[in-house]
């Protein structure tokens, strides 16, 4: 799930958070390219959701229940080029396999999401950001969002090479089912938000000035997707014809401790 500081909001805040102390508008740096690459490490959580049939009353129901992982490690790869109060960043979060339970259901899950964004330093510790977002997640089929992401970032200098980042992100992503809900729908809207704050900590002072350099940072993340009216279907229990009785929101959060390395050059 991704990055930014202050160049990418979609889901990695490694970039942006990473990059942002070398974030400059001097006339001097105007004119300059520079590329950053590194990988944020994320332990997380995944609180996700799971359609299953129970027996009420002479009907079979579909209901939504809960499921959750384990604490897991996901690797995120990020790369961002800038000139000026302009960046591009990317990030993928390469496949990473889950086990999702609950007190009676466990499941095989994986998932994997790509981020594309474009930056613009409005000052040099605001970044406004647009871009793209698509998740992926197996579990007994293939659910992917899409769509696009808008984001800000902020940092604060704080003394000795370290600094304060946070950033938002809010998306309207479209969710391709692996096959028709109750109301024969294979698509649903979805919303989607991502945070992030933590300290970044630039090993080589002049980063700051936007020179090359070597900046960590460790922080906070949460991910947030929720799929609407998605549609539950009931059927009588001796067979006949299958409606749909309810529609339900599918609510994904995932959440858990960053920490990430960036070079800049």
């Amino acid at each position: 799930m991704h990055h930014t500081l202050t160049l990418a909001l979609s889901t990695a805040c490694l970039c942006g958070a990473a990059s942002c102390p070398a974030q400059t508008t001097d006339e001097a740096d105007a004119n300059r390219w520079h590329v950053s690459v590194g990988a944020k490490a994320w332990l997380n959580q995944w609180d996700s959701w799971d359609i299953n049939r129970v027996q009420i009353g002479g009907s079979a129901l579909q209901v939504v229940e809960s499921v959750s992982s384990d604490q897991t490690l996901a690797f995120i790869p990020v790369i961002s080029v800038r000139q000026g109060p302009w960046s591009i960043t990317t990030s993928v979060m390469s496949k990473t396999n889950y086990t999702l339970h609950n007190a009676v259901t466990t499941i095989s899950a994986s998932r994997s999401e790509f981020d594309l964004n474009a930056g613009w330093a409005a000052t040099p510790g605001i970044t406004l950001t647009a871009g793209f977002k698509r998740l992926t997640q197996e579990a007994g089929g293939r659910f992917t969002w899409r769509g696009p992401v808008l984001g800000a970032s902020a940092t604060a200098p704080l003394p000795a090479g370290w600094a304060l980042y946070g950033t938002l992100g809010l998306g309207r992503l479209s969710l391709k089912l692996p096959g028709a809900d109750a109301d024969g729908q294979g698509t649903r809207s979805a919303s989607y938000t991502v945070s992030e704050v933590g300290l970044a900590y630039a090993f080589t002072p002049a980063l700051i000035k936007g020179d090359t350099g070597l900046t960590m940072t460790i922080g906070y993340r949460s991910q947030s997707v929720r799929s609407r009216d998605y549609a539950l279907s009931s059927q009588p229990s001796g067979g006949g014809a299958v409606s749909v009785y309810a529609h339900d929101e599918l609510r994904d959060n995932t959440q858990g401790l960053t920490i990430s390395l960036l070079g800049t050059f």
